[in-house]
């Protein structure tokens, strides 16, 4: 319905299956259920209205930065859930994370170079110090139950060659 509620039943049972639920607007929820033999019902879905990130990334030079997976990481520690979504910057350096929870984000990137599909697998990790392997975050965002965050600019420690600066 428009409230993002769903109710489903099963008639035949005895059998694992994995539910996915999902609507525009909405985040999809995944449930991994066991049926009983005689059937099941009143399976309900309350899905929660999606929020997104976009902005661009630049460089030093304040270029737009293509081939690059941005990558926002939510950890909620008090119910144990990791949340991940991502998208890659398109040639003018623009991205948009579309479907995320509500809550604080933490906003990392990769560079994958064009050749990225021989042999790049993860692509290469970019930290606000510049190191591969740091665990800092290039920006924190928190969205809000159904926000738009727009206006994002993550700023890359490099030059436009790719070196890193300083």
């Amino acid at each position: 319905d428009a409230a993002g509620n769903f109710a489903l039943s099963i008639a035949k049972g005895d059998v694992d299956a994995v539910i996915k639920v999902s609507a525009d607007g909405y985040v999809r929820e995944i449930r991994e259920i066991h049926v009983p033999e005689y059937g099941m019902e009143g399976l309900v879905f309350v899905l929660q209205r999606s929020g997104s990130i976009a902005g661009s990334v630049i460089d030093s030079r304040r270029l737009p930065v293509q081939y690059m997976l941005v990558e926002a990481r939510r950890t909620n520690t008090d119910l144990n859930i990791y949340f991940e979504a991502e998208a890659t910057t398109r040639e003018n350096g623009e991205f948009a994370v579309p479907a995320v929870l509500p809550g604080e984000y933490t906003l990392h990137a990769r560079y994958l170079p064009p050749s990225r599909k021989q042999g790049w697998m993860g692509g290469i990790r970019v930290e606000t110090n510049g190191f591969a392997g740091s665990s800092s975050a290039l920006a924190t965002v928190t969205v809000k139950q159904g926000e738009a965050l727009n206006g994002i600019v993550l700023v890359l420690p490099w030059r436009s060659d790719r070196s890193i600066q300083g």
